[in-house]
């Protein structure tokens, strides 16, 4: 199990590093509007949230890949992921955009391809970190061992 656990967050550090480069490579790329977007919910132009996204994911990425806290690789991974699983849910929930396709179109024409199909590489990037930190946390909970309480025999300052 414990190899199952360090292939997901293998995975998740190279896939974080993916779209940290990509949302570096989204930036740097000249701008195809007149007009730079910001984003709807926070109202920070979208190359700053960007680049703060980047940021995040390559720290996240960096832990992953450098230490050997699997519980803490994992929680990260899934705090990052749900936040961005929740930004997006609440931008579509809110009425403001069907999907975060408007917003990603400097990213997709970086790669070649739409903001929408964008925006579904993302979506189905973070359902698998999302469910793939779900499953080792449960694995990382049914595996671990339960600390001793007082009942068991564990020594207390009084006794």
């Amino acid at each position: 199990m414990q190899n199952l656990i360090r292939i997901q967050v293998c995975s998740a550090a190279t896939i974080l590093l993916f779209v940290a480069t990509a949302l570096c490579l989204g930036n740097w790329n000249p701008p195809v509007d007149l007009v730079i977007l910001s984003d709807p919910i926070f109202h920070v132009p979208l190359p700053r949230l960007f680049w703060i996204a980047a940021v995040i994911a390559t720290l996240v990425a960096l832990v992953c890949l450098f230490t050997h806290k699997a519980k803490a690789q994992v929680t990260l991974v899934a705090l990052y992921t749900l936040s961005f699983m929740t930004y997006r849910f609440w931008v579509v929930a809110s009425g403001i955009t069907p999907g975060l396709g408007g917003y990603l179109g400097r990213l997709g024409s970086t790669f070649g391809i739409t903001g929408t199909t964008a925006d579904g590489v993302l979506m189905g990037l973070g359902w698998y970190l999302l469910t793939g930190s779900a499953a080792s946390l449960l694995l990382l909970r049914r595996t671990s061992p339960v600390p001793p309480t007082v009942c068991e025999g564990k020594k207390t300052l009084g006794a």
